[in-house]
């Protein structure tokens, strides 16, 4: 058990350094065709490579500097689960932040969850973060949401 875990978390590790290299391309690779990416923040999903691929590039253009750090990786059998923080700057549109403030800094918790197949590479992914709080650093209104 402790090998397939090795395993999966040093697939997480591929994906992270493919999306902190801005790699679209790098990045799809760790998906099987077909597989099934729900981006549930934004209401946006992807069935096939080449979604991904354009999903990951149109984020990659809107925030070039975007950085993902892992601060836990879970796994159990053929899942793993990524906490993440991600950060970056906004210099361009992203669909369904299409308001966002040019030159502006967020930095957000998040987490996804992926399913993997038998060939290793990943056949679903349902991933989110917390969009009130990038809102609000986008718009330049740093306080805190009151609970």
């Amino acid at each position: 058990m402790a090998e397939k875990s090795t395993a999966l978390e040093e697939l997480v590790q591929r994906v992270l350094e493919a999306h902190n290299n801005r790699d679209a391309k790098a990045a799809a690779e760790y998906y099987e065709e077909g597989a099934v990416v729900e981006e549930l923040t934004l209401g946006r999903s992807s069935t096939d490579l080449t979604g991904i691929r354009v999903t990951c590039q149109e984020w990659f253009d809107a925030i070039p500097d975007t950085q993902v750090e892992s601060n836990a990786i879970l796994s159990a059998g053929d899942r793993v689960a990524l906490v993440y923080t991600m950060s970056g700057t906004f210099r361009g549109v992203l669909p369904g932040l299409e308001d966002a403030v040019i030159g502006s800094r967020f930095t957000v918790q998040g987490c996804v969850f992926w399913e993997i197949g038998q060939s290793g590479k990943i056949i679903r992914e349902t991933g989110l973060w917390d969009l009130d709080s990038a809102r609000r650093q986008i718009h330049g209104d740093t306080t805190e949401a009151s609970s």
